[in-house]
């Protein structure tokens, strides 16, 4: 095995997206986190987090290049409260250990727990993790749910979110979405209730992580909350003090209700409703809200540019009856009886061919 290390820049990025996008089925969650990263670069004023690409090779070879790297992992030691990683294994056509014999595929295993031990015994020597007390336990992001065996059999397995499926955003339902979604700013009534629809404001970071469902490090939800290419995407519904009052020049006196963002990575997360406002469909607007911009912002030029240079679908033309680009989606389990329904009613349709995990783990 050879290991070879990549500046994080745009062009590093640009060519390991055209790598990974042949996977079958189409491997959205690494696609959409490089294009993400991709397209932060291109905001010179943003210190970008300390990160690190490495590249495996299963032989050695004269280039070693990014074209035909059997693997590469993404690790950053500030993302979250864990030294985090991204990782991609290259199958099928191109692999440098394809092959159907019982000694390629034992090759295969092989590579794939040294690749593995090797991120693990890099990140947990990089000097500057978040916090040094949990520096070799691993945040693994995305883990696609065939490699979950090969983490467990080499890893202590802290906590698991168990594995989520996609839902993404049918085309066909855009016009309808269009025609429906409240914009930032409007003032709707819910029984005898009245609510405005806002952005996500840096005033609303500490009751997010506080209240979530899920247990967030603050400054992920800082960083997700007011990135400039992902903030114009998050929504928050407050509610108005009474059904004759008028919306204050600071929305964020009013009281957060429901709130919806979108990760780095771009898939849709971070819902959650508090309890006093359940059972008005105030998720579901939400939702639809986010839902539409982001299409919007899929479809606008910079994106359909970026796309074009990668050789990715446009969101407009992509197949729909799989994914072939980074559209709107989320993850959830498929037994989960709020979300679900919820996501087919605003125009999503489950990819069952698509489901990831997310692992806390440090070598065994």
């Amino acid at each position: 095995m050879h290991v070879t290390s990549l500046a994080t820049d745009r062009d590093a990025f640009h060519r390991l997206i055209r790598v990974v996008r042949t996977g079958q089925p189409f491997p959205l969650p690494m696609v959409g986190f490089l294009v993400f990263h991709s397209l932060s670069l291109e905001d010179s004023s943003r210190v970008p987090a300390p990160s690190h690409l490495l590249l495996y090779h299963a032989k050695q070879a004269a280039s070693n290049s990014v074209e035909d790297a059997d693997a590469f992992a993404f690790i950053s030691t500030q993302a979250r409260q864990r030294t985090s990683i991204w990782f991609w294994f290259r199958e099928g056509p191109g692999c440098g250990l394809e092959c159907s014999s019982s000694e390629c595929k034992h090759a295969q295993r092989e590579f794939a727990e040294a690749s593995v031990k090797h991120m693990f015994s890099f990140a947990e020597k990089l000097p500057d993790p978040a916090f040094p007390d949990l520096r070799s336990q691993m945040f693994i992001n995305f883990v696609e749910d065939k490699y979950i065996p090969l983490l467990k059999r080499l890893c202590v397995v802290s906590w698991e979110c168990q594995p989520h499926n996609a839902l993404v955003f049918d085309e066909k339902h855009a016009k309808e979405l269009d025609e429906s979604v409240l914009a930032p700013g409007t003032r709707f009534v819910v029984g005898d209730e009245a609510f405005v629809m806002d952005y996500v404001r840096s005033e609303d970071v500490d009751f997010i992580t506080t209240n979530n469902k899920y247990s967030y490090y603050r400054p992920y939800i800082q960083e997700m909350a007011m990135h400039p290419i992902l903030n114009p995407l998050h929504r928050i519904i407050r509610a108005l003090p009474s059904l004759d009052a008028e919306i204050p020049s600071d929305m964020t006196t009013l009281k957060s209700c429901t709130w919806c963002l979108v990760h780095p990575g771009f898939s849709i997360g971070v819902n959650w409703t508090m309890p006093d406002f359940r059972r008005k469909g105030l998720a579901y607007i939400c939702s639809a809200a986010v839902t539409k911009s982001y299409r919007d912002f899929a479809v606008s030029s910079k994106v359909n540019t970026l796309l074009d240079a990668l050789d990715i679908p446009r969101v407009k033309e992509a197949a729909q009856d799989r994914i072939t680009t980074i559209a709107p989606h989320c993850y959830t389990q498929l037994d989960n009886p709020a979300s679900v329904p919820m996501f087919k009613k605003i125009g999503y349709r489950v990819d069952e061919k698509v489901a990831v995990d997310w692992i806390i783990a440090e070598l065994k």
